[in-house]
C-alpha cells in the first residue's frame, strides 16, 4: 500500500506554496498518480448495469431496470467540494484544521493544480464513452449524472451510493477507504474508465478555451444587442427570459403592437425554439419543454401598452415567484430597460435570446398566415386577393402591385374589360396566353372562348334538364309501385289535439298513480303484429308531424289512449290521391279502430 500520509503531506505543502506564490502547482510524477480519476461500477447494485459475457469481455446487463427504461444514472459527487452541511458537520466531528476536510474539497483541490470544472468535463467524457459503447452493443441509453453541473455537491458521505455508476479521484478513495465499507468492496474490475492528470488537464484547458470563446461572444453579442438599443433599432426583435418555467407552458408577453410591429413580434413568436440560443435551448430540451407556438393558443398571454406599464406589472408578481411573463419579446431598447430595471430592483438574472431581423420574423409570420414569404402576403393584401389567386399570377411573372397595376391598364386600354379585378386580371392572361399560342388578338379569342363556353353550357343545361327528367320519371314509377303495395298510410299523433304531436309514447305509456300502459295492434295484410310501448318504433317511422305507418290493401288498426291530458289521433290517406280516407281520435282509454 502506499505511504499516502506522506503522500497527503506532499501534497499540502505543494498547496500551501501555491498559495504563497500564487501560482499553478505543478505536480509529481507520484502526484499525478493520486490525481487520477475513476469512473466506477457501483459494487452494491445488486444486478448491475455492466457485467462480463461468456467470454469476460465487458457488456451491458439488458436485464437491468434502468438499461431497460433505456436511461442509467450516474454521480460525480465526489469530483465536487463539500456542502456547507457536510463541511461544518465534519467541522464538528473533527478538528477544523484537519487536512482531511481539505482532501475532501476535491474541485478545489483540482484547481490548485490549473484543473477547473472538474465535474462537468469527466461527467461529459464518461457520459459519451458509456453511450458509445452501448451502441455498440446495439442498446440506446442514455445516462444522466448527478452534481454534473455542480461544485459544491460532496456530502462527505462514503458509505455508498444509489447510482449505476460514479466517479471518484484515487487520492479521496485511498484517504477515505479505510473507514468506507462501500469502498473497501471495489476492485480492479470495478474500474470502466481511468484519466490520468494528464488527460485530466488537457481536457479542462479545452473546456476553459470553448468557455472563453463562449464568453467573447456574448460579450460581442451584448456589445452588438445594446448598439441596437441605444440607436432604438426596430431591423431586429428578440427576448428576454425573465423566469425560466421548469414545469408548465412558458408565458409570453409584449406590447400593444399593431402593422408592421405587430407583424415582428407576433413572426418572432411563430419562431419557436429558435428564439433561444444553444444554452437555453439545452435546457428546454432537458425538461423537455418546447417554446413552438401551439395553433390553439394565443401568441401573447399578456400584452402592454408600454414597456413601464409592463415592468410594474411583472415586477411585483416576479417578486411573488408568480408564474407571469417568463418570455418578453420586443425590440432591443425595450428589452434592455426591462432588463436593467428587474436586475437593478429584484437582483434576479435574466437572459437575452436570439435577435432575429425583420426579414426572418415577417416571413415566418407569413407562413403562419398561410403564405411562402411576406412580400407574398402583403401582395395579397394590397390586391385583396388569397393565397391561391397570388400563386396563379407567379404563374405570369405578376409578383407585386406595380406589375399587376400594369396589367390592368392593359386589360382597359385594349378594350378586354372595363373589370380590373383579380379574378378578371388571371382570366385575362389565360386568355392571353392562348391568343398568343394561336396567333390571335387576345379579344378575339375572348370572343370565341366565350361563345364556345356559352354552347358548352347550353348542351350542359340541356343534358341537366334531360337527367332530371329521367330521374322524376324513375321516381313516379317508383312512387306507383310503392303505392301499389301499399296504397295507404296511417299517421299516428299524441299530442294536444288539432294535429299536434309531441311523442306516440307519451299515449301508450300509463300515466299517473294508476295509470296503465296500452298497446297498438296493426295487422297489415296477413301480418299480424302487436306493439307495447318498448317497442312502438318498429311500427313505422317518427316524424315531427307523427308515426308514419305503410298499410296495405288490407288492414286493420286498434289503438287504445293510455294518457291522462293527450289526445290519441289517427289519419289514413290514400296515396294515389292524397285523400283523406279516416280520421279518428281518442281521449284516456278511449280506442280507435278501424279496417278495410
Amino acid at each position: 500500500m502506499k505511504n499516502f500520509k506522506s503522500l497527503i503531506l506532499l501534497i499540502s505543502l505543494s498547496i500551501f506554496s501555491s498559495y504563497i506564490n500564487a501560482e499553478v502547482i505543478i505536480p509529481s510524477e507520484e502526484e499525478k498518480t493520486s490525481l487520477q480519476v475513476y469512473l466506477m461500477k457501483n459494487p452494491s447494485i445488486s444486478n448491475p448495469v455492466f457485467t462480463t459475457d461468456i467470454d469476460n469481455n465487458l457488456t451491458i446487463s439488458k436485464t437491468n431496470s434502468n438499461v431497460i427504461a433505456g436511461k442509467i444514472k450516474s454521480s460525480a459527487c465526489y469530483l465536487n467540494d463539500l456542502t456547507s452541511y457536510a463541511k461544518a458537520n465534519l467541522e464538528r466531528m473533527i478538528n477544523p484544521d484537519n487536512e482531511m476536510i481539505n482532501f475532501l474539497q476535491v474541485d478545489s483541490m483540482y484547481a490548485n493544480y490549473g484543473i477547473e470544472n472538474l465535474a462537468i468535463i469527466l461527467s461529459g467524457e464518461g457520459e459519451n464513452a458509456i453511450v458509445n459503447f452501448a451502441n455498440s452493443l446495439g442498446i440506446e441509453l442514455e445516462v444522466e449524472t448527478a452534481c454534473k453541473d455542480s461544485i459544491n455537491g460532496n456530502r462527505g458521505n462514503f458509505g455508498g451510493l444509489n447510482e449505476d455508476i460514479f466517479y471518484i479521484s484515487d487520492y479521496v478513495y485511498s484517504v477515505t477507504l479505510e473507514n468506507s465499507n462501500f469502498l473497501q468492496n471495489l476492485t480492479a474490475a470495478d474500474i470502466l474508465v481511468t484519466w490520468t492528470f494528464d488527460e485530466i488537464l488537457a481536457l479542462s484547458n479545452n473546456y476553459l478555451e470553448v468557455l472563453a470563446e463562449g464568453e467573447k461572444g456574448e460579450k460581442e453579442f451584448m456589445e452588438g444587442f445594446t448598439n441596437l438599443a441605444e440607436e432604438k433599432s426596430k431591423d431586429y426583435t428578440g427576448s428576454l427570459f425573465i423566469k425560466l418555467n421548469d414545469y408548465g407552458n412558458p408565458k409570453f408577453c409584449t406590447l400593444n403592437y399593431s402593422d408592421d410591429d405587430a407583424v415582428a413580434v407576433i413572426g418572432y413568436r411563430q419562431m419557436g425554439d429558435a428564439m433561444a440560443h444553444s444554452a437555453l435551448s439545452d435546457y428546454y430540451n432537458e425538461k423537455e419543454i418546447t417554446l413552438n407556438y401551439n395553433e390553439n393558443d394565443y401568441y401573447f398571454d399578456n400584452t402592454f401598452d408600454d414597456i413601464g406599464e409592463a415592468f410594474d406589472n411583472i415586477k411585483p408578481k416576479l417578486a411573488n415567484n408568480e408564474d407571469y411573463c417568463n418570455i418578453f419579446i420586443d425590440y432591443p431598447e425595450n428589452l434592455l430597460k426591462l432588463k436593467n430595471a428587474l436586475e437593478r430592483d429584484l437582483g434576479v438574472q435574466t437572459v437575452i435570446g436570439n435577435l432575429l431581423d425583420r426579414t426572418t420574423t415577417s416571413n415566418q409570420y407569413a407562413l403562419g398566415q398561410g403564405y411562402d414569404n411576406y412580400e407574398q402576403l402583403n401582395f395579397a393584401y394590397q390586391i385583396e386577393a388569397n393565397y391561391g389567386e397570388i400563386k396563379s399570377l407567379e404563374n405570369y411573372q405578376i409578383l407585386n402591385q406595380s406589375e399587376f397595376k400594369k396589367v390592368q391598364d392593359e386589360i382597359v386600354s385594349t378594350g378586354y374589360s372595363n373589370d380590373t379585378s383579380t379574378n378578371n386580371v388571371l382570366t385575362y392572361l389565360d386568355d392571353l396566353s392562348n391568343a398568343q399560342q394561336q396567333n390571335m388578338n387576345v379579344n378575339e379569342y375572348r370572343d370565341a372562348r366565350v361563345e364556345e363556353e356559352e354552347r358548352l353550357a347550353k348542351i350542359a343545361r340541356e343534358e341537366e334538364q334531360l337527367r332530371q327528367a329521367k330521374l322524376a320519371k324513375e321516381e313516379q314509377l317508383r312512387q306507383a309501385e310503392f303505392a301499389k303495395e301499399y296504397p295507404y298510410t296511417a299517421t299516428l299523433t299524441c299530442g294536444m289535439g288539432g294535429g299536434d304531436h309531441i311523442n306516440i309514447f307519451g299515449c301508450f305509456a300509463g300515466s299517473g298513480s294508476y295509470g296503465a300502459d296500452t298497446e297498438l295492434e296493426i295487422t297489415n295484410g296477413q301480418n299480424y303484429q302487436m306493439y307495447k310501448v318498448y317497442n312502438l318504433g318498429q311500427a313505422g317511422k317518427e316524424y315531427r308531424t307523427g308515426l308514419e305507418i305503410n298499410l296495405k290493401e288490407s288492414f286493420k288498426i286498434f289503438a287504445q289512449n293510455s294518457a291522462e291530458y293527450l289526445v290519441l289521433s289517427l289519419k289514413i290517406i290514400d296515396n294515389a290521391t292524397g285523400a283523406t280516407l279516416y280520421q279518428d281520435s281518442a281521449a284516456q282509454y278511449g280506442v280507435i279502430n278501424v279496417s278495410n
